[in-house]
């Protein structure tokens, strides 16, 4: 199946901006000088271009009609080379690059299971949890304090101003579900522009939390729990729930609040 007119065309110009902005961020701090402020913002719009970009490609992979068979295919070219940039030893953009591909195309493959809206809002609602558990108390915790280097091969850096070496990490599994409800949102004719939006200013306004709140140093922040958020918040009028529904829905939501609230306690 062919592809949206702008889909390729659009994955092209974004994948162009996220090796440009690689290849500018080390450079950046002889641009800016050495003032303090003028760092921090240029720190500021790295991370901001950053997440746009990343958003814009996986928008735009989920935006490509190949098909399940042709999704299935894109992952394994991009798991392919990323086996080949981390072997290597490539320039370490290269890796993160085609980690985001791999886990978009995965997250297109998984969204086939998807068949009408309501059955999505359970999923967005439940993942924060799942997420805020593996991020703050399970395994992403442990690898983070014990395997820090893993992140070099599951996660994709946050460029930072001045260095070629990540400033923060986002790991592969959000860029998975991000492409997942995109690209149901697209087959469903739910509001999937808005999605991308939504995905754009609330995952901004997290990674501007984790680089520059020194409370999160070295701490994983669960990035489902916004993407989730900005899913629903995007889709609220596609939603179309019985009041049996309704009171389930409302139920899980006051059970995840009350197990998140534990998991926090516990830490």
């Amino acid at each position: 199946m062919r592809s949206r007119p702008d889909s390729s065309g659009w994955l092209i110009v974004f994948t162009v901006l996220f090796v440009a902005l690689w290849g500018l961020s080390p450079r950046l701090a002889g641009i800016v000088g050495k003032s303090p402020a003028a760092f921090l913002a240029a720190q500021l719009v790295l991370t901001v271009f950053w997440v746009g970009i990343t958003i814009g490609i996986v928008r735009h992979i989920a935006g490509l009609r190949l098909g399940f068979w042709g999704r299935v295919v894109g992952f394994a070219l991009s798991a392919a080379l990323l086996v080949v940039a981390v072997q290597l030893r490539l320039w370490p953009p290269l890796a993160n690059l085609w980690l985001i591909y791999g886990a978009a195309f995965l997250g297109c493959v998984v969204s086939v299971i998807f068949r009408e809206p309501n059955i999505l809002l359970p999923v967005a609602l439940m993942s924060p949890l799942v997420d805020f558990w593996t991020v703050s108390a399970g395994p992403v915790r442990r690898v983070l304090e014990h395997r820090p280097e893993v992140l070099d091969v599951v996660a994709a850096g946050v460029p930072a101003a001045g260095q070629l070496a990540p400033l923060a990490f986002v790991g592969l599994g959000d860029f998975m579900f991000i492409a997942m409800f995109l690209a149901a949102a697209d087959r469903l004719r739910m509001n999937s522009r808005g999605t991308a939006a939504a995905f754009f200013v609330l995952v901004s306004l997290a990674m501007i939390l984790v680089v520059f709140w020194s409370g999160f140093a070295g701490v994983g922040v669960p990035g489902m729990v916004v993407i989730g958020l900005g899913f629903v918040a995007a889709n609220l009028r596609h939603f179309r729930l019985s009041r049996q529904e309704a009171l389930i829905t409302s139920g899980l939501v006051i059970a995840v609040a009350i197990l998140v609230a534990v998991i926090v306690r516990v830490r």
